[in-house]
């Protein structure tokens, strides 16, 4: 049983490896530890009892340590109207705004140089009314 366990502890470390979740890395020291009990000729009732709250007690913490310290969305990038200038027009629009051209959307109509205000944002698509 001893090597059970070893083989399923390397095989969850070389995928940890791979993915870089954290999790698995709980479930090869769970399985590490039963491989120690293993080795110390422990009946195989404890040795899976003790992998299990070893894995679920890691698991547990993991999960919210990574809650905890997830990343919270970015904040919209408009949070009031912005002034710029349409640079060219065509089935949409190009602005010029911090710096480079984004596309947008604005009403129809709106000629090269008009002055718009950016009122809101869709992905990479800002939206456009006229001053």
């Amino acid at each position: 049983m001893t090597i059970a366990w070893a083989i399923l502890a390397a095989a969850c470390l070389v995928v940890e490896l791979l993915t870089g979740t954290l999790y698995l890395l709980v479930l090869c020291a769970a399985f590490a530890v039963a491989c120690a009990l293993s080795a110390l000729d422990i009946n195989i009732p404890v040795q899976l009892t003790v992998a299990t709250v070893a894995g679920m007690s890691g698991l547990l913490v993991v999960h919210r340590w990574r809650t905890r310290n997830a990343k919270h969305p970015p904040m919209p990038i408009i949070e009031r109207p912005q002034a710029t200038i349409v640079t060219t027009h065509g089935p949409g629009y190009r602005v010029r705004w911090r710096g480079t051209e984004w596309d947008a959307t604005g009403p129809q109509g709106l000629a090269d140089n008009t002055s718009v205000t950016i009122t809101g944002q869709t992905g990479n698509t800002l939206h456009i009314t006229p001053r």
